[in-house]
C-alpha cells in the first residue's frame, strides 16, 4: 500500500494556528511541485487565494486535472467521506489556498444567518455558513451581532478597522486569517484607499 501522512504533516500544508474548534493551514505549492500523499478526515473550509491549475490523484484512482479560480470557496465533508490524495501544481504560479478544519461546534451558535451591509451569505452547510465581505473605501458593515465563532480569511487586503469592544486598525494581506470567539458585536470599516474582500466562515 502507498505510504501517506496526515494533512497536518504534509510539508506544503503549513500550520497557521489551532484552537479547540479549528485547525488552520496555508497550502503553498510551487509550480511543478508535488505533495506527499496525505489524508483528510475532518470537514474543511478552503479558500483559493490565487488561481489554481492542479492535478489531484486520489489513492487508487486516476489523476484528475482542474482549474480553480481565485476566490473559490469549497466546503469538503471529509468527516463522513475521508480522502487520501496527492496534489501536483501544473500551473505557472504558486498554488495557494487557506484550509480550515472544522474540529468541533462552539457552545454558542447562531440560529439565523448574519445580515449586514457589505456581507453576502454564500452557502449554508450543516456545520458551517460562509459569507463574502466586500467593502469599498470608506464603507462599513455597521455593528454586527455575531452570535457565533468563526474565521475571517482575507482575499483582497489593505487597511481594515475592526471594532469589537476595542478598535484595531490593521494592515491585512491576502491569505491572512483571524479567528474570533463569539458571541460578540463587531464592526468592519475600510478606512483605506483600495477595496477590502474577505470570506467569513461561521462555525455551527
Amino acid at each position: 500500500m502507498t505510504d501517506y501522512v496526515s494533512v497536518h504533516d504534509e510539508p506544503m500544508h503549513r500550520f497557521r494556528f489551532r484552537n479547540e474548534y479549528a485547525f488552520v493551514y496555508d497550502v503553498r505549492i510551487p509550480a511543478s511541485a508535488v505533495t506527499l500523499y496525505h489524508s483528510h478526515d475532518e470537514d474543511s473550509l478552503y479558500v483559493a487565494i490565487n488561481g489554481v491549475h492542479c492535478c489531484t490523484q486520489d489513492l487508487g484512482c486516476d489523476p484528475v486535472t482542474s482549474q480553480i479560480d481565485k476566490g473559490t470557496i469549497m466546503v469538503a465533508p471529509f468527516r463522513s467521506t475521508p480522502l487520501i490524495h496527492q496534489v501536483t501544481n501544473i500551473g505557472d504560479d504558486e498554488m495557494r489556498m487557506i484550509g480550515a478544519e472544522i474540529l468541533a461546534s462552539p457552545p454558542v451558535t447562531a440560529a439565523a444567518p448574519l445580515t449586514a451591509p457589505g456581507v453576502t451569505l454564500l452557502a449554508e452547510k450543516p456545520r458551517i455558513r460562509t459569507y463574502k465581505i466586500e467593502l469599498a473605501p470608506g464603507e462599513t458593515t455597521g455593528d454586527m451581532a455575531c452570535d457565533f465563532s468563526g474565521i475571517l480569511i482575507v482575499m483582497a487586503g489593505g487597511c481594515i478597522e475592526i471594532a469589537d469592544g476595542r478598535t484595531r486598525r490593521m494592515s491585512l494581506a491576502p491569505g491572512d486569517a483571524i479567528w474570533h470567539d463569539g458571541p460578540l458585536t463587531q464592526r468592519f470599516t475600510n478606512p483605506g484607499s483600495v477595496p477590502f474582500e474577505a470570506v467569513l466562515g461561521e462555525w455551527r
